[in-house]
């Protein structure tokens, strides 16, 4: 049974590689080069005409061949203008990496010897090095897999060269070459001629490289100008227009902030919404010392174990949404029994959705706007270019393949710029509860991360698609339309008003005199638990405790503790409150879907042809003047197959 199975493998090995081999011959061995001849004019922009005459002989039945154009010389991008053929029919198919000439009739087939005489114009931009200019081309290209049995090649230059700065080579690609199967002279003008005194092997090619002294090549131009052009221009276009958007809708009137002493006029999560535009998870702890100071409900703190909480009486003249709530984590039922800080905390996580809607819409609704509903969609734009500006990166990548690749990646790839999106519009809402040291620090952060960004964008893209420096300077640009996003959201006269008394609320936290708060303090002990929960909410509770704590020896009313004799200390009772209660609320939103909140602005007080290979750098070629050298080195060239 054994033997059965390796003889049919045997023999299915010996059949695919009869197939194989036929196959090949039937497609690559059906013609040879008679005559190969290449006519090359060069002209002092850097600019190569070329005309090939090729005699071609089919050996069987073909409609033709294909003309293969390489589009790369390592990292240098060719353009190729000015195509044309004589002899047959011919189209032109474009590639990321080759320009294909499929040239013959697909309705006829020919046999015998067929002339094609093949012409287009090459353009390069100029060469990097500082030292030398030089023409470097492969005449006759590595990738034809058939014989050329003769070949006249000419170069016409537009100066006088030094003739021993002249090489020409045959060989195999990338390999060692020799003089062995050329001949050539150069003439006084300005003509390099050159011969095959030997036939060529399949896949053997001719290169031919020039010393040229610094200067030679005058006026030499991009050939992909306007590509490079947009490059630059897109970008700063997109970041003009938002800087325009948000100038004209989103720029805010200029903010008085006044000195306001007594407290705000809407509860704690709403000043802290009015201030950044959010309704933060840890800010919602912050209405249950608010519902405290009201005297809704107790709150008492056993020997051992967490805080437990009381209901005393339902909340009146208070928004639906805050009613509902409360009534949700102190149900009606529990009057005057304590319930324990892990039920609050499930019944919070329970509620999380229904505080940040009911919120958001309190103050966004068809009676009363805290932004102008027009600047919101101009904040949307802004937001929309972002993402526009970002998808560039992979439109100039997937574009050199085809335009219909680049659209595709266009539209996919901003899924990459959500977390850079989302981390600043993070930052820029929290602004104003952190120090400038912590702000600093999280600029640093995210600067460093679109760094990283551009970097790994810069190496999955080709180098001549986009550099590092364009790289980033897209996702720099659309990190700023993010930004001018968020801040493109203008204030209405509501809201501006309601911002102004905040602000100034927050503004007394910071600059009162401590003097004068002990004084305060002596006359209406109450108000430094009243204010605290605003303290929290706006980011400043640390600057309110360190300047009031002292002076109040009492806990308040809402509080009672089973510590015994142990003193009190307001300034640990509110270090602690504040500390566990934002805990309180920033772990109740790990059992529900986290969800964002609306906001707004607030103004501020290489490819090289063949893939196994690699063509050298264009700026650290050498072009010696030895006589043997690498063969292929050059642009150009390419190769052939039937059809």
């Amino acid at each position: 049974m054994i033997k059965k199975i390796f003889c049919m493998l045997a023999v299915f090995f010996v059949a695919f590689s009869a197939v194989h081999a036929i196959t090949a011959n039937a497609s690559y061995e059906a013609y040879y080069f008679d005559n190969y001849d290449v006519d090359v004019v060069v002209d002092e922009d850097y600019t190569f005409h070329i005309t090939e005459t090729l005699d071609t002989f089919f050996t069987e039945e073909r409609h033709g061949i294909y003309r293969e154009l390489p589009n790369y010389w390592g990292d240098t991008r060719l353009k190729y203008s000015d195509i044309s053929v004589d002899g047959a029919p011919y189209i032109i198919e474009n590639s990321t990496y080759s320009t294909s000439i499929r040239i013959g009739d697909a309705n006829s087939t020919v046999e015998g010897k067929i002339i094609y005489k093949i012409s287009y114009t090459v353009s390069l931009p100029k060469d990097s090095s500082s030292e030398l200019d030089a023409v470097y081309i492969n005449l006759i290209g590595h990738d034809h897999p058939t014989e050329t049995y003769n070949s006249t090649m000419k170069i016409t230059l537009p100066k006088k060269v030094d003739p021993t700065s002249i090489s020409v080579i045959s060989g195999y690609y990338f390999e060692s070459g020799t003089e062995e199967k050329v001949a050539y002279e150069y003439t006084d003008r300005q003509v390099l001629t050159i011969t095959l005194k030997e036939p060529l092997d399949t896949y053997e090619g001719i290169t031919a490289k020039i010393n040229l002294p610094e200067g030679y090549f005058q006026n030499v131009k991009s050939p992909f100008f306007l590509d490079e052009f947009l490059k630059w221009f897109l970008p700063l276009l997109l970041l003009l227009v938002g800087v325009i958007i948000w100038a004209v809708f989103g720029n805010d009137e200029s903010i008085i902030v006044p000195v306001e002493v007594s407290l705000p006029d809407v509860s704690p999560i709403e000043a802290g919404y009015i201030i950044d535009g959010t309704v933060n998870d840890e800010d919602i702890s912050s209405m249950i010392i608010y519902w405290a100071s009201l005297g809704f409900i107790k709150i008492k703190q056993p020997k051992k174990g967490k805080y437990e909480f009381c209901r005393l009486k339902s909340p009146e003249g208070r928004p639906n949404y805050e009613t509902l709530i409360f009534n949700n984590l102190f149900k009606e039922g529990e009057q005057n029994a304590y319930i324990s800080a892990d039920t609050i905390k499930t019944r919070l996580g329970q509620n999380i959705f229904s505080f940040k809607t009911g919120v958001t819409k309190n103050f966004n609704n068809k009676e009363v706007s805290l932004i102008e509903k027009k600047s919101k969609k101009m904040s949307r734009l802004n937001a929309f270019l972002a993402f526009l500006c970002f998808s560039l990166s992979t439109f100039f990548t997937g574009m050199y393949s085809n335009i219909g690749l680049g659209i595709f990646l266009a539209i996919i790839s901003p899924i990459a710029f959500l977390p850079l999106y989302f981390w600043l519009l993070r930052i820029l809402k929290n602004w104003s509860k952190r120090t400038a040291f912590k702000n600093g620090i999280r600029i640093v952060f995210y600067a460093i991360l679109v760094l990283l960004y551009a970097s790994i964008a810069d190496i999955i893209s080709r180098t001549w698609a986009l550099n590092l420096r364009q790289t980033l300077l897209i996702i720099s640009s659309s990190c700023l339309l993010a930004g001018l996003a968020y801040y493109t959201q203008k204030l209405s006269e509501y809201g501006h008003t309601l911002y102004e008394r905040v602000l100034g609320f927050r503004h007394f936290i910071i600059t009162a005199e401590k003097d004068w708060l002990e004084e305060l303090a002596n006359d209406t002990p109450e108000y430094f638990y009243k204010v605290l929960p605003y303290a929290l909410v706006l980011g400043v509770s640390r600057v309110w405790i360190g300047k009031f704590a002292k002076a109040i020896t009492a806990p308040p009313e809402w509080y009672d503790s089973e510590a015994g004799n142990r003193k009190f200390s307001s300034r640990s009772f509110a270090y602690n409150t504040v500390s566990d209660f934002t805990r309180l609320g920033i772990n109740a939103k790990k059992s529900v879907y986290r969800t964002s909140s609306s906001s707004y602005s607030r103004p501020s007080s290489t490819y090289s042809y063949r893939p196994t290979r690699s063509y050298s750098s264009a700026s650290s070629r050498s072009f010696s003047s030895s006589s043997r050298g690498f063969s292929g080195g050059g642009f150009s060239g390419g190769g052939s197959k039937s059809w």
